[in-house]
């Protein structure tokens, strides 16, 4: 089912994939996951051994942030359940190997509110392109490419 205003899927059932990344650099992997609340999350994901607990049982993941994506002073979830998430560098390589190298996470929401954040969820920017598209489009994909070369047109 789709909603002609917001042109996205407007399954509630339906969120991005989490994705797994070494977005601190410091060489254990997070897994960045959406809720159904209007948030992500920065999991990191346990031990593989653990003590305690019976065999065959997952182990809690703790969550290392934790951001919402709505407006701030607006509790109304509407057209802000994340459709996309990416990890990416912005910056290039370093000549040294062993220099720290953090990621970007970009989130596209319902209502097309593109949001960068830092590594540790912080906001950096955002912007809603929902009047670059024409009103009768009909999207029914997005996908997001965080990379470090520069597009002009």
């Amino acid at each position: 089912m789709t909603d002609p205003d917001l042109g996205l899927l407007t399954n509630s059932e339906r969120l991005p994939s989490p994705v797994p990344a070494d977005l601190n650099g410091d060489g254990k992997r997070e897994v960045l996951v959406a809720t159904r609340d209007a948030k992500l999350q920065v999991l990191s994901p346990p031990a593989t051994h653990h003590s305690g607990g019976n065999k065959g049982e997952y182990a809690p993941a703790e969550v290392v942030a934790e951001v919402s994506l709505m407006p701030s002073r607006v509790r109304i979830a509407t057209g802000r359940r994340p459709v996309a998430l990416a990890v990416g560098f912005l910056d290039p390589p370093p000549k040294q190997r062993k220099q720290l190298r953090k990621q970007v996470v970009v989130a596209v929401t319902a209502d097309w509110t593109i949001m960068c954040f830092d590594h540790n969820l912080k906001l950096l920017w955002e912007n809603n392109v929902q009047e670059d598209f024409p009103h009768h489009a009909s999207i029914r994909e997005v996908a997001i490419l965080v990379t470090n070369h520069t597009v002009h047109q």
